[in-house]
């Protein structure tokens, strides 16, 4: 694991950056509104793609926002903190020699982002929205770990996984134990708490996937688990049994049924394709 742990290390920028802006407080906001400007602003090409992607968000205004005030007054602390974290986490899968994997695991991870905020919005929690977002995001980072470190393997590894289960992440994480001695879960957990993330996402690593988790957290989890889950899995075609039945015991948390998560699987995949924030994050790393 230490292997693992010191491949991730050498990389750019968001240990450092992240953690510093999902440990603000929200409690006087004039003052974390500059912090924030703060952090961003000494980073031209961070502030340059927080921006494009904020235009995205508020593509339905008249003028372009040039500056990061602008930004931070229009779309809030919360959404635009989710949206750094964002930026700057894609700088992690801008590394040439691992190929496609890097693609593939983005755009996952991305679409499992979209998809948690969305259902938390959909079943009541809109409190939990953007902590959804980014524990959709964030979730699978151990992925990119073994992606990073051994990327023709892992990259094998996950397309067969990935092409012939119905659960991807469950298989997935048995397939690493057996290969890696260590799954995603554990590895990307242990990559938050080193980086000093806020507890909930470590949690949210470490958890997704089970209902044994700390209540504290519980929710958030379930929310991770369902959201990511469906985000894997065309929205064209029913629910596996196998998915549903791994579904279900996690639905009466957020009182939904399986009929329910079929609707929203649909009106997502619609809302997705439509979403020009969303298509603005998947040229990130393009």
């Amino acid at each position: 694991m230490n292997d693992y742990l010191a491949s991730m290390n050498t990389l750019p920028v968001m240990p450092e950056v992240a953690a510093k802006i999902l440990a603000m407080a929200e409690n006087d906001m004039d003052f974390t509104f500059t912090e924030l400007e703060n952090i961003i602003k000494v980073d031209p090409g961070l502030t340059s793609r927080v921006l494009k992607v904020a235009n995205s968000a508020l593509y339905a205004r008249s003028r372009e926002i040039t500056n990061l005030q602008t930004a931070i007054g229009l779309m809030g602390f919360k959404n635009l903190r989710s949206m750094v974290v964002l930026v700057t986490a894609s700088s992690l899968y801008r590394h040439q020699s691992s190929g496609w994997i890097l693609k593939t695991l983005w755009k996952e991870s991305v679409i499992a982002a979209f998809s948690c905020k969305a259902l938390a919005i959909s079943t009541g929690n809109r409190e939990l929205a953007e902590e959804a977002f980014l524990a959709g995001l964030l979730q699978d980072i151990g992925k990119l770990a073994f992606a990073l470190k051994q990327p023709e393997d892992y990259a094998t590894l996950n397309q067969t996984i990935t092409q012939t289960s119905q659960l991807p992440d469950e298989d997935l994480s048995r397939a690493e134990e057996d290969a890696y001695k260590i799954t995603h879960k554990k590895l990307g957990s242990e990559i938050l708490q080193q980086w000093n993330f806020p507890e909930m996402y470590v949690d949210v690593c470490k958890n997704h996937g089970s209902l044994q988790v700390p209540n504290r957290f519980k929710k958030l989890v379930i929310i991770a688990t369902i959201g990511a889950t469906i985000s894997k899995l065309s929205a064209q075609e029913p629910l596996g049994s196998s998915v549903q039945q791994f579904l279900q015991p996690f639905l009466p948390y957020l009182g939904i049924s399986l009929e329910d998560l079929e609707s929203f699987r649909k009106a997502q995949d619609e809302r997705v394709e439509r979403d020009t924030m969303f298509k603005s994050c998947m040229t990130l790393i393009a």
